[in-house]
């Protein structure tokens, strides 16, 4: 059974807009390869991207992606993560099979480039 969840990551501002790019698809890769859905993937807050006239609502994920790294905010963290004080705040909606979620978190344990994580059971999604 799939159960949906809320992942919010934050990335590294010591990483260039190329870089983020690539840590965005590296982590909706593995998620996709345990069998995820992702929903939902944004940078947090919501940035709107009218900028490039992209419809997040009908644009496909690697448009998405795209529009997303280029319009990432850094925020100020409340205390140091990893020595760095300001990050990239990432939030992804998906539904996953139970068993492959414990999988997927020391995958994202792993990722140096990912200063902190959090992932929540979401149950209306």
């Amino acid at each position: 059974m799939s159960n949906g969840y809320e992942f919010l990551y934050i990335i590294s501002s010591a990483n260039k807009e190329q870089e983020i790019n690539k840590i965005i698809k590296t982590t909706e890769y593995q998620l996709k390869a345990a069998g995820a859905n992702i929903l939902y993937h944004q940078g947090w807050p919501a940035l709107t991207v009218k900028k490039k006239n992209i419809n997040l609502s009908t644009a496909n994920q690697s448009q998405k992606t795209e529009a997303i790294a280029n319009n990432y905010l850094k925020r100020k963290s409340a205390y140091p993560l990893a020595g760095e004080i300001f990050g990239y705040y990432v939030l992804c909606y998906f539904k996953i099979k139970t068993e492959k979620l414990a999988e997927t978190v020391e995958l994202f344990s792993l990722n140096k480039q990912i200063l902190r994580f959090n992932i929540l059971k979401h149950n209306n999604i």
